[in-house]
């Protein structure tokens, strides 16, 4: 699994709120099995992680979740960040200031 990856999905899912596997699929350059791979090591790791199957369904984590500090060990957290200061994009910075405030 790789990290970056999947704190991508759980920030998209937290700030966008519902997406599709497709979409996730899509923005994250991964198959859509791969992102219902994701969904259930989030939920092994304690994210409350849903799916939703039918027309206005999808994947979603419960509103009230927020990242917990021990999220992620300080090795986790040194690595995730070395990985993002090496891809420059617009959603590496977003997430790269969101980890700095935990």
């Amino acid at each position: 699994m790789n990290l970056e990856v999947m704190f991508g999905i759980v920030n998209h899912l937290l700030e966008k709120g519902p997406a599709h596997a497709d979409e996730l699929a899509e923005e994250f350059e991964i198959s859509p099995r791969s992102v219902y791979r994701y969904v259930d090591q989030m939920s092994l790791d304690g994210i409350p992680v849903y799916t939703q199957i039918g027309r206005n369904g999808g994947i979603y984590i419960d509103g009230k979740y927020v990242l917990d500090k021990t999220f992620l060990t300080k090795t986790e957290f040194d690595y995730l960040l070395n990985l993002l200061n090496q891809n420059p994009s617009t959603i590496s910075l977003s997430i790269k200031n969101k980890l700095n405030l935990l």
